[in-house]
């Protein structure tokens, strides 16, 4: 991005994350400025999380730990139509939604609420650990 940004310095990104049983965003930087790598805040009414694939208490890590997304909000399916198998391995019990997105938080965090965090590109949080890791992040 940044060999563009030097071709044409007055273009204007806006990061965002989100994916389709979230539809159609969880996650946007409102001023991009010194945030460019950062998926964003959550939005409103919608809480996110990075937490190891193993831990079966789900909490939140702290900044640069590498875990598994998850985020609950109103823009949340409720589940996979006739398929309550999937919808179980996919949104726990009180609501949150396993992304399968790896991601790493950096800068201020806290258990429960995530400030900025970064994706890992080509990199997915399988539950049997991270696999398909192509490109470290910087």
């Amino acid at each position: 991005m940044e060999k563009f940004l030097q071709k044409v310095p007055h273009a204007n990104f806006t990061p965002a994350y989100g994916l389709t049983e979230a539809s159609p965003v969880t996650h946007t930087v409102f001023k991009c400025g010194k945030y460019r790598d950062s998926a964003g805040f959550p939005m409103p009414d919608t809480e996110a999380k990075i937490v190891h694939v193993d831990d079966p208490k789900m909490l939140g890590l702290g900044p640069n730990e590498m875990g598994e997304v998850l985020v609950r909000g109103p823009q949340v399916m409720i589940g996979y139509h006739n398929n309550e198998k999937a919808t179980k391995e996919t949104i726990t019990s009180d609501g949150w939604l396993r992304t399968d997105s790896a991601a790493q938080p950096f800068g201020r965090a806290d258990q429960d609420r995530l400030r900025h965090w970064r994706m890992l590109p080509n990199c997915r949080a399988n539950r049997a650990g991270f696999a398909g890791r192509q490109a470290a992040y910087r």
